[in-house]
Parts: C-alpha cells; structure tokens; sequence
C-alpha cells in the first residue's frame, strides 16, 4: 500500500485517509494510545480512515476504549505497530470488513461490536477476545486464534455464523457466546471443559459431538436448536435446566454418571422413549415433559422434583404419580391411556 505524505495528510492508494490532526492520543513509554477522533474537524469529516503507525515519531500502539466508536465509518485499517484494541474502540459504527494485524493480542470488550462485519480472520498471536467483542454484526465465518483458552460472554452472539472451529486449547465457553447464530453443527474438542449458560442456544444445531473433558453444561446451553440424537460426556454429573429444551431429540438415553436432572431439561422434543441410568437421584420439575413418550427405563427410588406453578404434562405426571408410590425400577409402558410394567 503506498502512502504520498502532503504536510499532515496522507492520502492512501485505497481512497482511505488519514490526518494526524484527527487522532488524539496519550504518550507511553513504548508509544501511544489512540484516545479520540476529532470528528468535529472539518478536514476529519470522513467515513474511510486509515490509523496512521506512526505519530509525530511516536509509534501507534494501542486503540483507546470508545477511540473510534459512534461515527458511522465504512472501513478502517488499522496498522501492524497495534497490539492493544481497547473497548468500545469500534463499535456502534458501519463496518463491514475489518483487517486486524497480527500485531493485535487483545481485543477488549465490545471493541467491534453493532457493526456489519460479516467476515473475520484473527491471527494466533491474539490472546484475549473480550466480552461481546464482535457481538452483533453479520460474522458468516470466522478464524480463532489457536491459542485461545478462553471464549468470552456474548461474543459472537447475534450474528449469522453458520459454522466454528473451536480451537484445541478452549477450556471455556462462556455465557450466550454464541446464541443467536446459524450453526448447525458443532464439535467440541477435548480441551473444554465447561459450557456456560446458553452458550449455543437459539442457533440451527442438528449435530454436537463432546469432547470428552466436559464437566459442566450450563442451563439452557442447546436450548432451541434442531437436534436430533446426543450422546452425553462421560464426565458430566447434571443436566442444567432446559439445556437441551426446544430441539428434536427422539430418544435419550442417560448414562450411568448422571445423579442429577433439572427442571425442564429435555422438555419439548420429539422424545417417545427415555432410559434413566441408575445413578440418578433426582429428576427436576418438567424434566421430560411435552414428549410423546410412551416407554420409560428407570432405577429405583429416583426422586421427583415438584413444581407448584408449572403446567405440567399430564401423562407424565401421571407416571410421577404412579412410580412415587411404587419406586420400582423396571420398563413402564404408555397403553390404553394409562402406565403399565412389563
């Protein structure tokens, strides 16, 4: 990219511009940090900038939070001498692509968030990707750094992503960091551990496969989706409320480590048949319920939890009924209106 210097005013080869006079800044030891666009000059009126690397001498080094945020710009280019973007350094603006430089380790909170980007590259030399970041835009694909260890809330939530690589080093996915997407697959590796609270809900999800080392997945994490079948890590010890609510499942069957069922976990699917391990002890309010289920395999002396305000199924309530005065484990069929053991 060629650059011809007129005075203060670089007029870059890409019709983008760029006027010292337009950045504000605060001095450090090792550079500066952009702080303000000084939209209120006449000669700064522009919606294509280009952030120059350099300052009188002083190397560009960070964008400030909230430096860039609320003034409507088309593009930006942000040059290679930044390893720092603030909060808010971008939002709330009308990107549509950005390019950041592999100089980029930290991007803050919200730093691109309301924008209309639609395509992300981030290069493995980024280590923190703050909470919303690039919440809210229209991201259809996107490059997370290999190194990543950590997914913030709110991310990525309400974009357009139709697929993610999640990468090998992630031990966290946290709060609602991707709801709100077009995925419709999902494989998580090995290295996570926890999925937070609908972390993927709201999204086209047909297929997830878990890594092995997940012990924990929070209330309302699938929630909404399109699944069909799952099969549950071994680790896992509960299913969150409503974590797998509002998909497509047609059978489940839980596994031996599971003690604990919350409330509405498998509620409003396609279910017709369950198998409840023998290591459960307790089943929340409305766990099943809003299923065709018509067979259930269970342990004994499994324990029901009540609900005084929930509106439950009543053929399921009225197996909750019948197994709480037998406590029998056993097979329980739905026939001729009402439960029978085989």
């Amino acid at each position: 990219m060629k650059a011809i210097l007129y005075g203060f005013i670089i007029f870059m080869s890409t019709n983008t511009f760029a006027n010292v006079k337009c950045f504000s800044y605060e001095k450090y030891e090792q550079g500066i940090s952009i702080t303000r666009y000084n939209a209120r000059l006449k000669e700064c009126r522009q919606k294509k900038i280009s952030i120059p690397s350099h300052i009188n001498g002083l190397k560009t080094i960070a964008i400030g939070k909230s430096a860039f945020e609320y003034f409507g710009f088309l593009s930006v280019e942000i040059p290679e001498t930044v390893r720092v973007i603030g909060s808010c350094a971008f939002c709330r603006n009308r990107l549509s692509e950005i390019h950041i430089p592999k100089s980029v380790e930290t991007i803050g909170n919200h730093a691109f968030s309301q924008n209309f980007i639609s395509k992300l590259v981030l290069f493995d030399n980024v280590s923190k990707i703050g909470v919303g970041a690039f919440s809210e835009n229209v991201l259809k694909s996107i490059v997370l750094p290999k190194e990543l260890k950590r997914i913030e809330k709110d991310a990525f939530i309400l974009n357009e992503l139709e697929e993610v690589a999640i990468p090998s080093h992630v031990k966290v996915i946290a709060k609602r960091a991707f709801q709100y997407n077009k995925l419709s697959f999902v494989f998580i590796p090995d290295s996570v551990i926890s999925i937070e609270k609908k972390a993927f809900a709201s999204n086209r999800i047909k297929n997830v496969r878990f890594g092995k080392n997940i012990d924990s997945i929070g209330p309302r994490a699938f929630f909404n989706n399109e699944l069909s079948y799952i099969y549950l890590p071994k680790k896992l010890k509960k299913i969150s409320s409503y974590s797998f609510s509002a998909n497509r499942l047609k059978f489940v069957s839980i596994e031996e480590n599971i003690k604990v069922i919350e409330k509405g976990a498998f509620s409003k699917n396609e279910i017709d048949s369950i198998e409840i391990g023998s290591s459960v002890e307790s089943i929340g309010a409305l766990a099943f319920d809003f299923n065709p289920i018509y067979n259930i395999s269970i342990g004994e002396k499994v324990e029901f939890k009540s609900c005084q305000y929930c509106k439950r199924d009543e053929r399921l309530e009225s197996f909750v009924q019948m197994y709480q005065v037998e406590a029998k484990s056993g097979d329980y069929y739905f026939q001729d209106g009402k439960w029978i053991t085989i």
